[in-house]
């Protein structure tokens, strides 16, 4: 095996892997969102009296 068959292995090793990366990204950004929402909406229901 040559350098440019490496190379050409490596670069579609990449290319599989960039799509991957850029998921695993957005499902924890997206869940790090959903917790941030969910605190400020505990705090939110802690600081004002239930109305009734």
């Amino acid at each position: 095996m040559n350098a440019a068959e490496i190379f050409t292995l490596g670069k579609a090793g990449l290319w599989l892997l960039l799509p991957i990366a850029f998921g695993v990204w957005q499902l924890v950004s997206v869940r790090r969102e959903i917790r941030r929402d969910r605190e400020a909406a505990g705090r939110e229901a802690a600081r004002t009296p239930p109305t009734s």
